[in-house]
């Protein structure tokens, strides 16, 4: 059985991913994790592929292990793996509470590094690993300082691991968007007015450039001419320089 396991489903590209997997490639069926039962029954209901509904919380390892013990009961594939969740959370390093940038650390890097090393011995050859990572993981970020850092470790942790698997036919793919009209925002704090004049993009839009780059077997997908600037930018200027300046949007 050839199935999908997308984290974060819940809402904004979670949501958007499982929806045009189930449209374009129609997989036997896809595990969708996130931690609004409500919500991921709503889209199970909405997506012709059938669902297995997992809500639960990524940072906790019981909770990844039951998903190790479900894996293992059947022969299942996994034809997609799209690690997803995470958050941030914007502020000066040192004026926000220190459990919340732990947890940012526990979902966007160590929960992602878990369900990844825990899929890949069910992972055939034409398998497709999309991390989503963000354009702020391009450059260090003033202000925004432990989620650019995790989001580096994810665009880094990829491009190992795509080297790893190639001789395996399976690609991983660093999906980097910028701004994108989700919760994501909510959830991060408001931004300054200079942020609020970047360009937002739809999830529909990320999501569909996502699964093509990752068709094509590209290492990051990049959506966005401003966003598809910034590894040039990351080369031309100092870490010193851009910290600073990435830190005012």
């Amino acid at each position: 059985m050839d199935i999908g396991i997308i984290t974060g489903a819940s809402s904004g590209l979670g949501w958007e991913f499982a929806r045009q997997i189930s449209r374009r490639y129609h997989p036997d069926a896809l595990w969708l994790i996130a931690r609004r039962e409500e919500r991921l029954r709503e889209l199970a209901e909405q997506i012709d592929t059938p669902a297995r509904v997992w809500p639960m919380d990524l940072t906790r390892p019981d909770n990844l292990e039951s998903l190790a013990t479900a894996l293992t009961q059947q022969k299942y594939q996994i034809r997609f793996l799209v690690n997803n969740a995470g958050f941030g959370k914007r502020g000066p390093f040192q004026s926000q509470p220190l459990e919340p940038q732990l947890d940012m650390i526990d979902l966007n890097v160590r929960a992602l590094v878990h369900l990844t090393h825990l899929c890949l011995p069910q992972m055939p050859s034409g398998g497709q690993i999309i991390q989503v990572a963000s354009s702020a993981g391009l450059l260090p970020m003033a202000n925004f300082s432990v989620y650019s850092a995790s989001k580096a470790f994810v665009i880094q942790f990829s491009y190992g691991l795509a080297a790893e698997l190639a001789g395996r036919g399976i690609t991983v793919t660093a999906v980097c968007p910028g701004p994108v009209a989700t919760e994501f925002h909510q959830v991060a704090g408001n931004g300054n007015d200079a942020r609020q004049s970047l360009p937002v993009a739809t999830p529909e839009k990320v999501v569909d450039t996502a699964l093509h780059d990752a068709g094509r077997g590209k290492r990051m997908s990049l959506y966005g001419l401003s966003v598809k600037l910034l590894p040039m930018v990351a080369r031309v200027f100092s870490r010193k320089f851009l910290a600073r300046m990435a830190g005012k949007f």
